[in-house]
């Protein structure tokens, strides 16, 4: 598919990018923040509230290390989970992580651009997709952007679940530009316009991360596959 990770904000070396903030174990604080489990807390009780069963197949998109893959699956200890993670250093240290889960957890080192078409269609109950939208959206023309969660769409379970979060206006950092609001809201409403999926939650917090001394602002997106029609958002 057109588009590579290093023709988006990134420049010439957005890849390079990743694998050298990856240079430092956790550079974001995933498994030590209090802001961090919060924000992975709520994502796992919004897929709750949404959900009609439990899930069987959890499909999470930009794994990192596996923080948050392993509270998924401990949360949820009857599933299988698939995580694809696009930069080589995490996704070892994700595959070493998740390695007391047995054949439960399989990690894919690939682009999700290039493997979505691989997905199995119609398995997974569960998907999350967070923090990462704004750099797909970065990458690819609207048209290519829809088409993937189009794509996306169709590997979501019959009365399935996506659940996503996603920092807005983040302020004196590269992804500045690509994380404004009119931004964000063009790819929620594309994402929404997708055939089959309705927009079931949309909420904004503000909290404070110790760890960088400052506030962040985030959005929290889910839509459900096969949504009744007729039925209004709720909040």
């Amino acid at each position: 598919m057109p588009g590579t990770l290093s023709e988006g904000f990134f420049g010439v070396s957005g890849l390079a990018q990743m694998e050298k903030d990856f240079g430092t174990q956790d550079p974001w604080f995933f498994g030590t923040s209090k802001y961090e489990r919060d924000k992975y807390a709520q994502q796992i009780y919004l897929a709750g509230q949404h959900l009609k069963k439990l899930p069987e197949n959890i499909l999470e998109i930009g794994s990192a290390e596996g923080v948050f893959s392993k509270a998924l699956l401990s949360h949820f200890p009857a599933a299988k989970y698939v995580g694809v993670e696009i930069a080589r250093t995490p996704y070892l240290r994700a595959q070493e992580a998740l390695k007391p889960y047995g054949s439960r957890a399989e990690i894919i080192n690939a682009d999700l651009l290039d493997c979505v078409g691989d997905l199995p269609e119609g398995k997974f109950d569960l998907i999350f997709f967070s923090e990462c939208v704004y750099y797909m959206g970065d990458r690819i023309p609207a048209t290519g952007f829809f088409k993937m969660f189009e794509t996306l769409g169709q590997k979501i379970a019959p009365e399935g679940v996506l659940v996503m979060a996603h920092i807005i206006n983040q302020q004196d950092a590269p992804e500045t530009p690509i994380t404004r609001r009119p931004v964000m809201d063009a790819y929620r409403t594309m994402i929404g316009g997708v055939d089959g999926l309705k927009r079931v939650h949309f909420s904004e917090h503000t909290q404070f991360k110790e760890e960088d001394g400052r506030d962040y602002t985030y959005e929290l997106w889910v839509f459900k596959k096969n949504y009744p029609s007729g039925l209004s958002e709720t909040q």
